[in-house]
């Protein structure tokens, strides 16, 4: 090998060089700037892991001297912290690297954010965007996104965030997310006026709230219950939203249900067909559509029962039966309402009561 390169170098700046032998140099050439690539590359990689290595060294170090749930400024007394802290630019692969992964304690990425607090408005947003996605994931807690987010007392970065539109938007596409309704949905909807659907943080509380639903009167005790209920029409988008996801629950969409027993017979008929439609695409189910029909024992009256004879409602019932997806217990219920059955059924159930 060494022989054929001296060769080379003998011709590689004289016109006599063959073209053979020119060939012949150029490959040599690139085999070199492969060689050196890869070298480079491997160097980079190795510098990386020592990097990481000495982030969780001192991470864990940190974590092991300093209490940062009273105040995170006790931190800036700390020599570990302030070498991430002021060189927070070098550390960020590391640090979004461990971010979104379970080598670290939520309170060892708390550090991580109280560390990033250095970093210029667009390296931030990178960390942010990172932080959002991994939330999305499921590979970050809540907590540690509500202090990416809102780093208070240590530095106000919303107006920062605010400014950037592929944060908003990634801020946007989690607004929603059940995750985030109990503790922090409001201040993302205040601070990034981002549009968060109205009802959810309502439908959480209700069912938080009571205890189940085997007495749906006690929904009547929630004062958040009640303002769904008393401004359905306000809600109504929103509820639909809700029975449409896969990412509520059979009580919260019970709760939505019954949140519109106060509307128009009218305005409820075209909510069951809605909801008819929900369940002809396999959208619903046979539970939470038998529950639309007959929300009994929610209060004495039955729109659909008392109101079988009404045509709109017969049209519904009988699309029911004629539907090829519908099951043969929802086909017989449908059945049974549409005959009157159910309705004198009903009535002899409300004799006794009285």
């Amino acid at each position: 090998m060494i022989e054929k390169f001296s060769y080379i170098e003998k011709y590689k700046d004289k016109r006599t060089a063959s073209g053979c032998e020119q060939e012949l140099y150029r490959k040599v050439i690139m085999n070199k700037v492969v060689l050196l690539t890869a070298m480079l590359f491997a160097c980079n990689t190795n510098q990386k892991k020592d990097v990481r290595l000495s982030l969780l060294s001192k991470l864990d170090s940190i974590d092991k001297r300093v209490n940062i749930s009273p105040d995170p400024y006790y931190l800036i007394n700390d020599s570990l912290f302030l070498e991430v802290f002021n060189d927070s630019e070098f550390y960020l692969d590391s640090i979004t690297y461990y971010m979104i992964s379970d080598k670290i304690s939520d309170r060892q990425k708390l550090i991580c954010v109280f560390a990033m607090q250095k970093l210029d408005s667009n390296n931030y947003a990178t960390f942010a965007l990172n932080g959002i996605n991994g939330f999305r994931d499921s590979l970050l807690s809540e907590l540690v996104l509500g202090r990416i987010l809102f780093p208070r007392p240590w530095s106000p970065r919303v107006n920062e965030l605010k400014g950037n539109p592929m944060v908003l938007n990634a801020i946007q596409s989690i607004a929603n997310d059940k995750r985030l309704a109990k503790n922090f949905s409001e201040a993302i909807s205040r601070e990034f006026s981002v549009d968060i659907q109205p009802c959810d943080t309502l439908i959480y509380r209700v069912e938080s709230f009571i205890t189940d639903l085997t007495n749906p009167r006690e929904l009547f005790l929630s004062k958040d219950f009640l303002e769904i209920y008393n401004n359905a029409l306000k809600y109504e988008e929103c509820i639909r939203g809700v029975l449409e996801s896969k990412q509520y629950n059979f009580v919260q969409k019970q709760i939505c249900v019954y949140s519109l027993q106060k509307i128009s017979n009218a305005q409820y008929i075209e909510f069951v067909i809605y909801c008819l439609k929900l369940y002809k695409e396999g959208r619903i189910d046979d539970k939470l559509l038998s529950l639309v029909l007959t929300p009994a024992p929610f209060d004495s009256k039955n729109r659909i029962i008392d109101n079988y004879s009404d045509k709109n409602i017969q049209a519904v019932l009988k699309s029911i039966i004629d539907s090829p997806v519908s099951s043969t217990p929802m086909m017989m219920k449908a059945e049974s309402i549409l005959s009157g059955k159910a309705f004198h059924d009903l009535e002899k159930m409300r004799k006794k009561e009285f």
